[in-house]
C-alpha cells in the first residue's frame, strides 16, 4: 500500500511540472527579482524626469502670451541657439544707438537697423516656442514611458505571484513524495529484519476478571442536572429581560417626560381598534368608553393649561410620523365640541399626506390648498364641511400642492386664521411632524399653543427630545403632551379607576 501511495504521489508530481512547465521555473524565480529591481529603478527614474518635465510644464503655462518671460526659465535661458541670437539683438542695439548718432529716425540705414532688429525678434521668438513645443513634447514622452514601466512592473509582480505559487506547490508535492518515501523504506527495513529474526516472541494473556453488564449507569444524578439547568435558563431569562428593558430607549412613562422635557402630560390616551378601522372616529362613534374618557382627561389639561384663558387655535403635531396625531387632532376637536354650545373647526394642515378625508369623509377636492393658492374663499363657509359630530365643522386638506411650505408661509393663512377666530370657539389644526418637515414650525407662530403627540413604545426620548428644540428655538408655545397608544394591561395605569370602570361598560 506504501509503495502505491508513493507511486502515485510521484507520478502526480511528474504531470504537475509537465502542465506547469516546472523545468524553467526555478531559473525565471532567479531572474524575476533582478528583472524587478530593475524595473522599479527605471520607473524611479522615469517618475522623477516626469516630475521635473511637469514642474518645468507649469512654469511654462503661467506664461504670458508675448513670451517676454519666457527666458527666466533656466532650461530656456541655456538654450544655445536663443543665446546666441540675443547676442545678435545685443549687437543690433548697439549698431543702432551708434547710426542714431550720426541719422536720423528716417534715414533708410536706421530703417534698414530696425528692421534687421525686428526679425532677430521674431526669430527669437519663434525659438522660444520651438523649445517650449520640444519641453511639452518631451514630457508627454516621458509621462508614456513611466506608465508603460508601470504596467510592466505590475506584470513582472503578477509573474512572480504565480511563479511563487507554482514553486510552494512543488514544494508540498516533493515533502509528500519524501513521506511516503520514508515509510515505504522503514517498512522495508522492518521487513527485512523480521525476515532475519526466524522465531516470533510469544505473548501471554490471562484473564483476571469477566466482564459483566452494569445494572446502572456509572454518572446518573439527572434530576440534579436538570434543576441546575432550569434554575440558570430562569436567571438568564430574567438577566436578558433587565438587558432588553435598559437597551430600550421608547417612550413609556408619563413621569418620565416631565422630568426630561418639563412637558405636562395632559392625557394618556389607551391602544385601541376601532371596528370602521378609523381610530379618529372613537369618540364620535363610541362616547363613553375609556379612550373617550382620555380625551375628556386632555381636554380639561387644555382647558386649564393657561391661568388666563384656554388657547383657542391648537396646533396637534409629532416629532415624527405615524405617532397618532391626526387621529388625536379629530378625536380631541369632536371631544371639544360635545360640549354645550361650544363651536369647533377641524382643519387638516397636513398638505403632504392628508388623512382627515379618510377618517372623516371629507370631500378633498377642495379645501386649504385651494384657500391658499387663491382659487377658492374662505367666506360663507367656501371650504368649510359639516361633519357627523355636532357642532364640529372641518376643512380639508384640498389637493395636495408642489409647494405646501411656501403656501403655509403665505400671509392668507395669517388672515384665514385670524377671521376664523371670529367664528369658532376652537380651532384644531391638524400639522405634519415637526422633523421631517418644517410646516409644523411655520404653523407655530399662528397658533395660541402646541399639543404633541408622542407614540408609546415606539418614539425614543431622542426624537421626542429633537422636535421640542425644533418648536422652542422658534418661540412655539408647548401647552402640553400626549402619551398615546399606551397598553394599558401591561403599564401601570391599568388600575385607573376610570379605565377600569369604563371597560366594564365595554364588556357589557
Amino acid at each position: 500500500q506504501e509503495r502505491v501511495k508513493l507511486e502515485e504521489k510521484e507520478k502526480a508530481l511528474q504531470d504537475y511540472m509537465r502542465d506547469e512547465n516546472i523545468i524553467t521555473i526555478e531559473d525565471r524565480v532567479a531572474i524575476t527579482p533582478e528583472r524587478l529591481t530593475e524595473i522599479s529603478t527605471q520607473l524611479t527614474r522615469a517618475e522623477v524626469k516626469r516630475k521635473e518635465l511637469q514642474a518645468l510644464n507649469a512654469q511654462i503655462s503661467k506664461l504670458s502670451k508675448n513670451l517676454d518671460d519666457a527666458e527666466t526659465i533656466q532650461v530656456i535661458a541655456n538654450n544655445s541657439t536663443l543665446q546666441s541670437i540675443r547676442e545678435q539683438i545685443l549687437t543690433a542695439d548697439q549698431k543702432i544707438t551708434e547710426l542714431s548718432k550720426k541719422y536720423g529716425p528716417k534715414h533708410p540705414v536706421i530703417k534698414r537697423a530696425n528692421a534687421d532688429l525686428l526679425k532677430l525678434q521674431e526669430k527669437r521668438q519663434k525659438e522660444i516656442k520651438r523649445t517650449i513645443r520640444a519641453i511639452k513634447n518631451e514630457y508627454d514622452l516621458a509621462r508614456s514611458s513611466e506608465q508603460s514601466l508601470r504596467g510592466l512592473l505590475e506584470k513582472t509582480k503578477q509573474e512572480t505571484a504565480r511563479f511563487n505559487e507554482k514553486n510552494i506547490q512543488l514544494g508540498i508535492l516533493k515533502r509528500e513524495i519524501e513521506t511516503n518515501r520514508f515509510l515505504y523504506d522503514a517498512l522495508i527495513k522492518k521487513i527485512k529484519e523480521q525476515s532475519i529474526t526466524d522465531q516470533a516472541q510469544s505473548v501471554d494473556i490471562w484473564v483476571i476478571e469477566k466482564a459483566k453488564t452494569p445494572n446502572f449507569p456509572s454518572n446518573h444524578r439527572h434530576k440534579q442536572r436538570m434543576m441546575l439547568a432550569v434554575v440558570i435558563g430562569l436567571l438568564g431569562g430574567i438577566g436578558l429581560a433587565f438587558f432588553l428593558e435598559y437597551l430600550d430607549q421608547t417612550v413609556k412613562n408619563p413621569d418620565e417626560i416631565e422630568k426630561r422635557f418639563g412637558l405636562s402630560v395632559l392625557g394618556i390616551v389607551p391602544r385601541t381598534k376601532s371596528k370602521d378601522g378609523h381610530a379618529g372616529k372613537s369618540v364620535i362613534n363610541t362616547p363613553n368608553n375609556s379612550f373617550s374618557e382620555a380625551y375628556k382627561t386632555i381636554r380639561t389639561g387644555i382647558l386649564l393649561s393657561s391661568a388666563e384663558k384656554a388657547p383657542k387655535v391648537l396646533l396637534v403635531t409629532s416629532a415624527s410620523a405615524e405617532e397618532g396625531k391626526t387621529a388625536t387632532a379629530a378625536n380631541l376637536a369632536a371631544t371639544l365640541a360635545a360640549q354645550a354650545g361650544t363651536k369647533v373647526l377641524l382643519i387638516d394642515a397636513d398638505l403632504r399626506k392628508p388623512r382627515m378625508k379618510s377618517i372623516l369623509g371629507m370631500d378633498n377636492s377642495y379645501g386649504l390648498s385651494t384657500y391658499l393658492a387663491g382659487m377658492s374663499d374662505a367666506d360663507n363657509n367656501g371650504i368649510v364641511q359639516n361633519s357627523e359630530a355636532p357642532n364640529l365643522d372641518c376643512v380639508s386638506a384640498g389637493p395636495i400642492p408642489p409647494n405646501p411650505s411656501e403656501l403655509l408661509s403665505a400671509k392668507s393663512m395669517s388672515h384665514l386664521i385670524q377671521s376664523l377666530r371670529q367664528k369658532y370657539d376652537f380651532i384644531v389644526i391638524d400639522a405634519p411632524p415637526v422633523l421631517p418637515v418644517a410646516d409644523a414650525l411655520l404653523l407655530s407662530k399662528l397658533v395660541d399653543g402646541i399639543l404633541m403627540v408622542i407614540r408609546a413604545g415606539k418614539t425614543t426620548y431622542e426624537i421626542v427630545g429633537r422636535g421640542v428644540k425644533a418648536i422652542t428655538d422658534v418661540n412655539g408655545r408647548i401647552i402640553g403632551t400626549v402619551l398615546n397608544g399606551v397598553d394599558m394591561k401591561k403599564s401601570g395605569y391599568y388600575n385607573y379607576g376610570y379605565h377600569q370602570y369604563y371597560q366594564t361598560d365595554e364588556k357589557d
